[in-house]
């Protein structure tokens, strides 16, 4: 496979300098070099994340999608020859793996892990669907809803209400690029598995959702906007409540006042 260090990077391993010009004579002359670059971004699907290739400064143009479709891209490196980029893939199903795509467009190869350990749940996983609610005062509000496999409309059946921590985060429909974030959505799925019905809430004070929705009025340690969705008051004596720590950053407080 071919190195993702760029010279520039090398160079600057061994001396502490970025390779910046060319040498003549025994002095350094300044060059500029024309290079693409690459970044993850939610502009063409704000519940996703996918990799673009911005053209080099000063030349113009808008950033060209490289990924696309149910998938989620992260954290792009060029290789060392320009023509590939290094990233991590994932969709609902399949983990974050390393994966390249031609940095000109084209097919996404994931390179490893090459297979999944037999061990790992594939064919369990369930695709989650795209939930939006209103809340009273007209903001959306995005969730994913896991559904048990061979669910059928009026089935009753045990739900989980899921609110992520943070609040600045956003889950997404697959496999996140966040350590913890990434254990939360597997938790989900085992919970659909078992038989639940899930409802992930991306309430707001997260990203991904614009200014309106990452800064509400009165949120914060002293304010209580980062919650509000408005569910119904709970029947308590139906009722579980389960948070992985306590405090205003952790989202995990469901129900009344959410």
């Amino acid at each position: 496979m071919e190195s993702p260090v760029l010279p520039d990077a090398r160079r600057r391993r061994r001396t502490g300098r970025p390779d910046t010009g060319r040498r003549h004579g025994g002095v350094l002359f300044p060059f500029r070099r024309r290079r693409d670059s690459f970044l993850r971004s939610n502009q063409a699907d704000i519940h996703a994340r996918h990799v673009f290739k911005a053209a080099a400064a000063r030349s113009g143009g808008k950033p060209i999608a490289l990924t696309s479709g149910p998938t989620i891209g992260c954290y792009p490196v060029a290789l060392a020859s320009g023509k590939s980029v290094a990233f991590l893939s994932a969709t609902a199903r399949q983990p974050m793996s390393v994966a390249l795509v031609p940095a000109a467009g084209g097919k996404t190869q994931i390179v490893a892990p090459r297979a999944l350990p037999e061990k790992f749940p594939l064919d369990d996983l369930v695709i989650p669907e795209l939930v939006v609610v209103k809340a009273p005062d007209g903001l959306e509000i995005p969730c994913q809803l896991f559904l048990p496999k061979g669910a059928r409309p009026g089935d009753r059946r045990p739900g989980i209400v899921f609110t992520h921590g943070g609040p600045g985060r956003q889950m997404l429909l697959g496999w996140h690029y966040m350590e913890f974030y990434a254990e939360a959505y597997g938790i989900n799925q085992y919970f659909a598995n078992q038989g639940f019905v899930v409802i992930s809430i991306n309430y707001r004070s997260g990203i991904g959702y614009g200014r309106r929705f990452r800064m509400p009025p009165d949120s914060g340690r002293r304010g209580a906007s980062s919650t509000k969705i408005w569910w119904p008051a709970p029947n308590t004596s139906r009722l579980g409540l389960r948070s992985t720590r306590k405090g205003w950053a952790s989202g995990a407080c469901p129900m009344e006042g959410t």
